[in-house]
């Protein structure tokens, strides 16, 4: 089963807020999948609630247009389902890049 990383961004962002969101539109075994993955990567625990990387997860991609730009990034090399892990690595090195200089006044 192919890695649908919009679809493991949704999971995480339903587990944070309080409102569980619907995945009607998603089939039982590929949800059931993608938690897996979260678990698994290390984002959410045993009882189903975000770790403190699944917080940070969130809160790194909290905006569409980080999350859009990482993701194209990410595909635009050729990777079209990457570990959890690269997209928190591109976004480090996304940030890293927009405070070079920053101290050196």
């Amino acid at each position: 089963m192919k890695r649908d990383m919009s679809l493991i961004r949704r999971i995480l962002f339903s587990i944070k807020g309080s409102d569980k969101e619907s995945f009607d539109d998603i089939d039982p075994d590929i949800q059931s999948y993608h938690e897996r993955l979260c678990g698994d990567a290390g984002y959410v625990d045993d009882y189903g609630n975000l770790t403190t990387s699944g917080r940070e997860f969130v809160n790194y991609f909290e905006s569409d247009e980080v999350w859009e730009s990482t993701n194209k990034y990410i595909l635009d090399k050729g990777f079209e389902s990457a570990p959890l892990e690269i997209f928190r690595e591109v976004y480090a090195l996304k940030l890293k890049g927009l405070i070079v200089g920053v101290g050196n006044d």
